[in-house]
């Protein structure tokens, strides 16, 4: 166990596009990083480690655990935890089965980061995301995606108000259309269709920035679902 005495964060997803962005922005706010994904190769995470090692920061990459968000190696590996982040991005590899069952993990690992991240309160926090529906309609995953947002929404309350008391912040932000491969390679018509008010898909480093504000500044914003889509749900229904 390497201890260290930067404020640690779990990424959870790290091996999507949205997850390198995070890394890299939690990395350059001066957190050290415990990088996982359950759902892709770790030499996706590899790469990541070096480009987060280049700009001097402390990173560990984390075997596939079964699935499991591997919060005690975390733990293990840096003697502290300070925040959680759940990427939830599907992918065309992914089955509706995984995407369905993906809050109820991320809800497990909330649980199981709680204890470490009392130890780090006030300040510690966990950070969910999810898409929301409309950012698939038309993909094999349309019918899911209103369910797994339903879920999202209901488990950052939950740990909202089991974890609140600790000083522990819990949201999650929602997205609309990100410019990003793993959502280009699935876009459908409808997809494309939809007109976004401010002009433009959103960038990873859009969400990166809020997710880093989340994590680290953040200190009574909590249980809530935080909308970052340009203005996409303003006018279009079942986003």
């Amino acid at each position: 166990m390497q201890k260290t005495q930067r404020r640690v964060a779990l990424i959870n997803g790290a091996g999507s596009s949205l997850g390198k962005a995070v890394a890299l922005e939690l990395s350059r706010a001066g957190m050290a990083l415990a990088l996982f994904d359950g759902t892709r190769p770790s030499t996706d995470r590899g790469e990541l480690a070096a480009a987060v090692r280049a700009i001097d920061g402390e990173v560990v990459v984390l075997g596939n655990g079964g699935g499991e968000v591997p919060v005690k190696a975390a733990c293990e590996a840096f003697g502290r935890l300070d925040c959680l982040v759940n990427l939830l991005v599907p992918t065309p590899e992914m089955d509706p089965g995984q995407v369905y069952r993906a809050p109820l993990l991320l809800l497990s690992a909330g649980f199981a980061a709680a204890e470490a991240l009392n130890e780090t309160a006030p300040g510690s926090a966990i950070v969910n995301h999810c898409f929301l529906p409309s950012a698939f309609a038309g993909t094999r995953f349309e019918d899911c995606m209103p369910a797994v947002r339903g879920a999202m929404t209901g488990i950052t309350r939950t740990l909202c108000r089991r974890l609140g008391a600790q000083g522990i912040t819990v949201n999650c932000i929602q997205t609309g259309l990100i410019e990003m491969p793993e959502m280009r390679a699935q876009a459908t018509a409808k997809v494309l269709a939809q007109k976004v008010p401010v002009g433009r898909w959103g960038t990873p480093a859009d969400v990166a920035k809020l997710a880093t504000f989340l994590a680290t500044r953040n200190r009574y914003w909590t249980g809530q679902s935080i909308i970052l889509d340009g203005g996409l749900t303003s006018g279009i229904s079942g986003t």
